[in-house]
């Protein structure tokens, strides 16, 4: 079953919402992967296995720990590394 946008937000914790956007991703990058079928592809596929296992990582640590800290703590990783990426292209 497909969840829906409209309840994605009503009701939830941080937490939850961050877990339902990590679904999406995983529905786009499958979506994608069924039009990748040939040999010139291999790198979009590589990409998204890489994707995938990130995606697996992400939702591996978040359940270790019952807290919120964790979710704040990835969004933060993910922020500092968009700075440093942008710093690093100046």
């Amino acid at each position: 079953m497909d969840p829906s946008l409209a309840n994605a937000r009503r009701g939830q914790t941080p937490k939850e919402t961050y877990v339902v956007g990590l679904y999406y991703l995983v529905k786009g990058w499958m979506h994608t992967l069924r039009k990748l079928n040939e040999p010139k592809d291999i790198q979009a596929i590589m990409t998204c296995a890489r994707s995938m296992v990130e995606i697996t990582v992400d939702l591996d640590t978040s359940s270790q720990r019952r807290d919120c800290c964790t979710l704040y703590e990835m969004l933060s990783s993910i922020v500092w590394q968009k700075f440093r990426t942008a710093r690093s292209s100046c």
